[in-house]
């Protein structure tokens, strides 16, 4: 009885603290959903990565560290013991331990590099294991204590609508906020200034990862939703697709295209439903890559190159300039194959450079290389391969537990639309703090809808040990 009544005191003060957890965790995702979002530095494009990174240390590490106080107050008071290491491990399901070893071998990476600060703090990509701390915490956090609610699908859309409407703005040659330089605007790219930037997110790149991982989230909760208004969100849908067909980014548009196709078949309800939809997409990629074989020479700009390789043609202009940084960044994988060589290094490694005139001041521009533009290729060639086949291990846990509960269970299914989105185009672009957090609460999100059905089974399990007493 005594046993049954102090298991009794240890469940209540458990279900304290997840409450308490998740209003963290809430306020924390408010803040990630807008203010960061928005946030765009007091010195517009020319630090705004340095601006966003700094905004995203400060929430994280103030989630963090409001996390650990009220769980030592909980445990002062004799509330509720702070878990043992090994109690703690055990309690994680297989994705979330999965994060753990990534970030261990993340670790030895930076331990193991030739530029230990460097691989610590990270270059001017702000990649470094400090923030892939970060990353890895925010997820395993969201993924044990987040509670997804409609409010913050609302909160994003709201921001993201102001997001893409002042980068319509910007298109239309204006520069409200003074976000380039004095005079000039978005049309003087690589000219008068160096990159593309737009909206509050900055360079089209980082900006398409974003809307990478907007759109999934409108359009599944547009099908899957049931509120009633759940139409409203066909405005920051649509503006984020006009926002990334202007910017014309083709890897986020390949990738958001070929998310829906993918999609679509999770969805579905019934065994018969899903069959046919995962045929119908099969019989649409053959005649999709036939047309690109035989049509594509007819095109242009990435359906061109897509044909063009179809037939064996490389050439290392194609993507503009992909596939010549990634042969580069290839090369250097034998020299440190299985811990790479430091958490945001490549740029120290690689020799590959750029160079355009600028006719406006007439002089040769020299651009450096300083990432693979290819997320998976710069894990491995930073991080090494035993990182990156860690990190592809937890893509296809969280994907099995997507395709198997996306029909009924709304939150996976939002979530791992978004981050399906984000993986592909992690083929043809890079991290970034102003990006990246969004595919690791995405993910955070998707994994703690598995944690929900492990916790109800741990649960049961132990009411059963429980009535033997």
């Amino acid at each position: 009885m005594n046993l049954q009544k102090g298991n009794c005191y240890m469940k209540n003060d458990s279900v304290k603290w997840n409450k308490i957890a998740s209003k963290i965790s809430a306020v924390y995702l408010a803040g990630m959903l807008s203010i960061f979002l928005v946030y765009c530095g007091t010195n517009g494009y020319v630090s705004i990565l340095r601006s966003k990174w700094i905004l995203y240390l400060l929430f994280s590490i103030g989630y963090f560290g409001i996390l650990l106080v009220s769980r030592l107050e909980l445990t002062l008071v004799g509330a509720l013991p702070f878990p043992r290491p090994i109690s703690f491990w055990k309690a994680l399901n297989h994705p979330q331990k999965t994060m753990c070893l990534l970030w261990l071998c993340s670790a030895i990476s930076t331990i193991l590099s030739t530029h230990p600060k460097l691989s610590l703090w990270g270059s001017e990509r702000r990649e470094g294991l400090i923030t892939i701390t970060l990353y890895i915490g925010c997820c395993l956090a969201i993924s044990l204590y987040g509670k997804l609610r409609p409010w913050m699908l609302w909160l994003f859309a709201i921001t993201m609508s102001l997001n893409c409407i002042l980068a319509l703005i910007q298109l239309a040659g204006y520069n409200p906020f003074h976000l380039y330089p004095q005079g000039l605007n978005y049309y003087d790219k690589y000219e008068l200034y160096a990159g593309e930037f737009l909206g509050t997110i900055g360079n089209v790149d980082i900006l398409s990862a974003v809307l990478c991982i907007a759109i999934p989230l409108f359009w599944i909760a547009l099908i899957r939703g049931s509120n009633p208004r759940r139409w409203l969100l066909c405005i920051p849908l649509g503006l984020c697709v006009i926002v990334l067909f202007r910017a014309f980014v083709s890897g986020g548009i390949v990738a958001v295209c070929s998310s829906i196709l993918l999609t679509i078949p999770v969805l579905q309800t019934t065994h018969k439903a899903r069959k046919t939809a995962w045929i119908t997409v099969f019989l649409l990629c053959i005649i999709g890559i036939v047309a690109i074989y035989l049509l594509g020479y007819r095109t242009s700009g990435f359906i061109y190159e897509a044909s063009e390789l179809l037939h064996g043609h490389w050439d290392d202009s194609f993507g503009s300039g992909r596939l010549y940084i990634w042969r580069t960044a290839a090369e250097l994988i034998p020299q440190h194959p299985l811990f790479g060589c430091g958490p945001d290094t490549l740029g120290l490694q690689i020799d590959a450079a750029f160079e355009r005139i600028n006719k406006s001041v007439g002089a040769v521009i020299h651009s450096q290389v300083d990432n693979a533009h290819n997320e998976y290729l710069n894990m491995l060639v930073e991080r090494g391969a035993v990182t990156l086949m860690i990190y592809l291990a937890l893509l296809v846990q969280c994907a099995y537990h997507w395709v198997r509960n996306a029909a009924k269970q709304p939150a996976a299914a939002l979530c791992g639309g978004a981050v399906l989105a984000y993986c592909i185009q992690a083929f043809f672009g890079l991290s970034s703090p102003a990006s990246a957090i969004y595919f690791w609460l995405a993910l955070g999100g998707l994994i703690g809808t598995t944690a929900v059905h492990s916790t109800a089974h741990q649960m049961k399990k132990e009411e059963r040990k429980n009535a033997k007493y």
